[in-house]
C-alpha cells in the first residue's frame, strides 16, 4: 500500500482521477486540505467523484486554526476542536480516516471519547 500526500489542488485530482482501478486499489492517499478548500461544497463532492467509496486519510493543515491564539490552555485546545469537529464531520466516517497533529493530546482524546460515545471530561 502506498501512501501519498495529496494537498487536493486541480492538478493532483486530474492525476488521481486518471488512475486505473487497480493502481487506486494500491493507494491509501493522505488528503491534506488547507483552509482554502471548501469541504462541503468543493471537497466532499469532488472526492467521492474522484475516489470513488475508497478510503482516505484526511488531515487540514495549521492554516485552519491560525486565528485562534496558540497556549497551553483548555480554551485553545476546546478552539481547535470545535473547528476539526466542525470539518470531520462533513467527511464520510466509512471513507475518512481522520489525522491528527500528535501535539495536540486534548484533541485527540476528545475525538476519541466522542467516537465511542462516552462522556467528555
Amino acid at each position: 500500500m502506498y501512501t501519498p500526500i495529496v494537498k487536493w489542488k486541480k492538478g493532483e485530482q486530474k492525476a488521481l482521477l486518471e488512475l486505473s482501478t487497480d493502481a487506486k486499489d494500491k493507494i491509501l492517499p493522505l488528503f491534506s486540505l488547507g483552509v482554502s478548500i471548501n469541504v462541503k461544497d468543493k471537497f466532499c463532492p469532488e472526492v467521492d467523484r474522484i475516489w470513488n467509496k475508497r478510503k482516505y486519510y484526511v488531515y487540514f493543515e495549521q492554516d485552519w486554526f491560525d486565528g485562534i491564539e496558540e497556549d497551553d490552555s483548555d480554551k485553545f485546545a476546546e478552539e481547535v476542536y470545535t473547528i476539526l469537529e466542525r470539518n470531520y464531520s462533513l467527511l464520510d466516517p466509512l471513507y475518512a480516516i481522520p489525522v491528527f497533529d500528535l501535539s495536540n493530546h486534548y484533541t485527540i482524546v476528545r475525538w476519541l471519547k466522542d467516537e465511542k460515545g462516552e462522556q467528555v471530561i
